[in-house]
């Protein structure tokens, strides 16, 4: 499928904003966890 190369480039283009936005919810989630 054609369309899959482009997600690709699109999450590689995306990827450091996805990992930090992740990292950040992650970060929140285990705050809350330990509260």
């Amino acid at each position: 499928m054609a369309s899959e190369r482009s997600i690709e480039a699109g999450y590689r283009d995306f990827g450091p904003l996805a990992r930090a936005a992740f990292a950040e919810i992650t970060e929140t989630a285990a705050v809350l966890d330990a509260g």
